[in-house]
């Protein structure tokens, strides 16, 4: 029997209230990774992308814009700012101090001896194909590391005993071999040849905070770019660096020479042996030293130097767990990208709009739930010249350092490497130390979503570095969702309509899934 009268109007409010909970219990089990849509992907690609941005450069107004719009989304997406601006208002906004110094086109390194000095010359023996932005005009002490190689597990580390720190190191692109056969099996020796084996040298020496890094290229390497004239140099003009103190737990990027191979010689003069003997002497010839009587020093003019800031973009979801809110996930990708490479605009697609976008979209998806812990989305900048916008977010956290738990990378998640065309799977790249644990966390979640197809690499197998190296850093566990290297990265054609939208969105997807799951875990494992 239906009552009447003021017991009717409760009544009314009864069954609508029950409704009302029905629905929000309905909408608590609703799937919200289907809110992340190939369309929407494509929306903000197809401007974060576009010529207008002119790549997105981080100290140009083309990134200002880019910016802007990421912090509109963070806005639509409920996120909640950290920072205050100069008038006391709430933004998302965190700045970042970078110095820019204008260098001399003229550029020489001097070796000094107890009997004199040679000069090297810029294009004729060396070229600087980053140009110079952090550096050391002191003179500085030589290592040579042969192949630059460390694998520990087939008893190979060129770096045995040498403390590279501080010092001009210098190594030789490609892989040993012995009376003609490779030294590495087979496919450990494929890992470090061309731009992949250049990056995963590079970035194992960069971690020992070397002050230069001076490479002897092989026929590989010149071949890639037909000719020495061929390869691109960037001395003179404006380099940028970070204006604060660079620490010892941050990404450093010093001075990048490669050297003429008519050239070595003249480095090698007077010392133990040269590369160029390599053939003559065999495996002695690329046995690492430390150099005898000879310094390495660059000289340069600067006729500049002024700060000029870039910003992160950074939004909090708060968890709703009266503890766990208290510790913090934070998902993360870059937004800046490289200037023209002769003269045409690099719009960075896969690299890294795709992982920017893909971070909107998870944002997106989450405000309609909450998480015990929560969740940081940062969205870092000068992550191209140095891993800075992350860096510096972590020296100036707006949280506790002990708090965040857990860091997840976005950098490239829109295109396939070549060894992973067949099967189209994503890398996944995780620190040795939170290997195991990690890789069984994401793998539980992706065989109960998606089961998309993935790569684990430890950090020691990866390609290349990211912002998630700067948690590292700090002791933060991370993982990095990653394309792998493909033919595109850093040139005009990694352009919105060469992104694979399809693996792009399912990445998204189980990256959201990825998230919500470890923002509710009562304890992490790791």
């Amino acid at each position: 029997m239906i009552p009447s009268g003021k017991f009717k109007f409760y009544y009314v409010l009864i069954l609508l209230s029950g409704f009302f909970f029905q629905l929000s219990s309905a909408q608590n089990n609703l799937d919200y990774a289907k809110t992340i849509t190939i369309e929407e992907l494509q929306e903000h690609m197809y401007f974060l992308a576009s010529d207008f941005l002119e790549g997105r450069v981080a100290y140009e107004p083309g990134y200002e814009i880019a910016a802007n719009y990421c912090a509109s989304q963070f806005k639509l997406a409920g996120l909640t700012p950290f920072y205050k601006d100069d008038e006391g208002n709430l933004t998302y906004f965190q700045e970042v101090p970078l110095i820019k110094k204008t260098f001399g086109a003229n550029c020489s390194i001097s070796l000094i001896g107890s009997e004199g000095s040679t000069e090297l010359y810029h294009i004729d023996d060396f070229k600087m194909p980053d140009g110079i932005s952090d550096f050391s005009a002191d003179e500085l002490e030589i290592v040579f590391v042969g192949y630059g190689i460390n694998e520990p597990d087939y008893n190979w580390n060129d770096f045995n005993n040498l403390d590279i720190k501080g010092k001009a190191v210098i190594f030789i692109q490609g892989t040993p071999s012995k009376n003609g056969k490779k030294v590495l099996p087979d496919d450990l020796d494929k890992e470090y040849h061309l731009v992949k084996g250049f990056q995963k040298k590079l970035f194992a020496v960069l971690k020992m905070n070397p002050a230069a890094v001076i490479v002897i290229p092989d026929n590989e390497t010149i071949k890639m770019f037909q000719s020495w004239e061929m390869l691109p140099s960037s001395v003179g003009g404006d380099q940028y660096s970070y204006a604060e103190k660079i620490t010892d737990d941050m990404f450093h990027i010093p001075p990048i020479f490669v050297l003429r191979n008519e050239s070595v010689n003249k480095v090698f003069k007077n010392q133990k042996y040269s590369p160029e003997d390599i053939e003559s002497i065999g495996m002695k010839g690329y046995k690492p030293f430390i150099f005898k009587d000879l310094k390495w020093k660059l000289n340069f003019e600067i006729s500049g130097s002024e700060k000029i800031m870039t910003k992160n973009i950074v939004g909090l979801i708060e968890g709703s767990d009266e503890d766990l809110k208290n510790e913090y996930i934070v998902l993360c990708a870059h937004l800046d990208h490289i200037p023209p490479v002769n003269g045409q605009i690099c719009n960075g697609a896969d690299d890294n709009a795709s992982g920017t976008v893909g971070l909107i979209e998870v944002a997106e998806a989450m405000k309609h739930i909450q998480t015990k812990r929560s969740v940081i989305f940062s969205i870092f900048t000068a992550e191209e010249l140095g891993l800075i916008g992350s860096s510096h977010f972590l020296n100036h956290s707006p949280v506790p350092l002990e708090n965040i738990k857990a860091n997840i990378n976005l950098d490239m998640i829109g295109r396939t490497s070549p060894e992973n065309e067949e099967t189209n799977a994503h890398n996944i790249i995780l620190h040795k130390q939170y290997f195991e644990s990690m890789k069984k966390l994401l793998s539980e979640v992706n065989s109960e979503t998606l089961n998309f197809p993935l790569v684990y690499c430890d950090v020691s197998k990866s390609a290349g570095d990211s912002d998630h190296t700067s948690f590292n850093n700090v002791d933060i566990p991370n993982i990095h969702f990653y394309s792998g290297h493909h033919k595109d990265v850093h040139t005009p054609n990694d352009d919105a309509e060469n992104i694979d939208y399809e693996k792009m969105h399912k990445v998204s997807q189980l990256v959201y899934y990825f998230t919500v799951k470890m923002a509710n875990m009562d304890n992490l494992p790791f």
